[in-house]
């Protein structure tokens, strides 16, 4: 077990105490602008203490979301991205579940560096997305989960993004979500989409009032 009062002791208690009053409207604003950047050093140096210690992948992890709940950085969980390789299946399977819990958290602050991790540091990684995308949508689901994951969809292979959407697609209150996923997936730098089909999916979305950039997407996809 790590002694998280002795890290938190090394950053200073101050810097960490202010790190973690600015930290939740930060952390609210990360996927506003697609943006990971932060103006407090604090999770990164505790993120790279944790990671030094001799200690379990797994000690390690349980520290590193412990923080999480008092400092909801991008940080932390960037860290983990940054030692995926050391985890082992079950370590693995511990970070998506608190990723799944985390994400459907209704506080924006506990959200959104999920969101924002998902998509930079697992959505854009050929190696891990399938896993990644797999694991995020294990049942039960919600619409609110479904929606958060598609906004971050863009670089995920078209062909995990179609089963979801012909899943889901005969109940219109996931239309709007969708409609977000093929944004992504066409204006994404990294975004993953088969024109002809989502052209066939647009079609049968039913979004009212129309979006203002349905008839920027629809062009883009009839090129």
């Amino acid at each position: 077990m790590i002694d998280l009062k002795r890290i938190k002791g090394i950053v200073g208690q101050a810097e960490y105490e202010e790190a973690c009053r600015q930290m939740p409207q930060e952390a609210a604003n990360l996927m506003r602008w697609r943006s990971g950047c932060v103006n407090s050093p604090v999770p990164y140096k505790i993120s790279d203490l944790i990671w030094a210690e001799e200690k379990t992948v797994r000690s390690k992890l349980d520290a590193i979301f412990a923080i999480y709940e008092e400092l909801p950085a991008y940080a932390l969980l960037a860290g983990i991205a940054e030692h995926w390789k050391e985890l082992g299946a079950s370590e693995r399977n511990s970070v998506w579940a608190r990723f799944r819990g985390y994400l459907y958290s209704d506080e924006e602050s506990v959200s959104r560096p999920v969101e924002y991790t998902l998509w930079c540091d697992y959505f854009e990684n050929p190696k891990r997305v399938a896993e990644a995308w797999l694991q995020m949508l294990t049942p039960p689901r919600s619409l609110k989960q479904v929606e958060k994951l598609l906004f971050v969809s863009g670089p995920v292979p078209y062909w995990l993004k179609k089963t979801l959407y012909e899943e889901i697609i005969q109940e219109d209150n996931y239309h709007e979500a969708i409609f977000t996923s093929l944004l992504g997936s066409r204006f994404d730098i990294l975004g993953d989409i088969d024109k002809a089909d989502a052209g066939a999916i647009l079609h049968r979305l039913t979004l009212e009032p129309s979006p203002p950039q349905f008839e920027m997407l629809r062009a883009a996809l009839e090129k």
